[in-house]
């Protein structure tokens, strides 16, 4: 009868412990009805098994001692994994906010990246327009440059080849034809069409040579070397 009421103190023990830890498994609703029902039972238990011990001075009162020294530290344990799974649970929400926090950062930054690109867009389509300004400007420029180059060409050079008469074989480039224009050194094709291009601002001296693209003050020497050009 002893052996059998000590068993069945260390089930119901053991059955109290198991059940706080894990409730579910003992079909329990939470630890608060564990408590509820299992510390009474406990109770019962050990009351009886007190009962029987004093009347069987033979009962072994060391094992007893025993088990609730481990049933206490049972307790312990459990109230140490209660306080674990609740640092853990506030663990758990502070990494939950954090990641709200950085996923907030994240949209963020992405809006902001957003308007930059935005903002490069526009300023690269002013570039362009600006661009395209400045390009009409340089031929304005280079329009205005020319014509007061061939002014005072042709005040400083009028002695040497505005006034001069066109030697024989010589091709006026003012109102030759585009073969004939190939008849000039480095003079092809493409140099041709562009000389017919840009003569409704005529030609008055070599100087002016340097007008057509890829013509530099060298070549235009070269071309004057020549003599062939008639600037009438």
């Amino acid at each position: 009868m002893e052996d059998f009421t000590l068993l069945l103190f260390i089930v119901t023990l053991g059955t109290f412990v198991f059940g706080l830890i894990k409730p579910q498994k003992i079909k329990a609703v939470s630890r608060k009805q564990v408590l509820k029902f299992g510390i009474p039972t406990l109770l019962i238990t050990f009351i009886m098994a007190g009962t029987i011990s004093a009347a069987s001075p033979d009962y072994d009162l060391e094992m007893i001692e025993q088990l609730e020294s481990e049933n206490g530290t049972l307790i312990l344990k459990l109230e140490e994994a209660e306080v674990d799974l609740e640092s853990a649970k506030e663990k758990i929400n502070e990494l939950e906010e954090n990641l709200l926090v950085k996923d907030k950062a994240i949209e963020e930054k992405e809006s902001v990246l957003k308007e930059k690109s935005n903002a490069i867009d526009n300023l690269e389509d002013q570039v362009i327009e600006l661009s395209d300004e400045v390009s009409q400007l340089t031929a304005n420029t280079s329009t205005h440059s020319s014509s007061t180059s061939e002014e005072e060409a042709s005040s400083t050079d009028s002695s040497n080849e505005s006034d001069a008469t066109c030697p024989p074989n010589a091709v006026e480039i003012n109102t030759a034809s585009s073969s004939e224009l190939q008849r000039i050194y480095q003079i092809g094709p493409e140099r041709a069409e562009q000389i017919i291009s840009l003569r409704s601002t005529p030609f008055r001296s070599y100087r002016d040579m340097t007008r057509i693209s890829g013509i530099g003050e060298a070549h235009a020497a070269a071309i004057e070397s020549e003599g062939l050009i008639c600037f009438d």
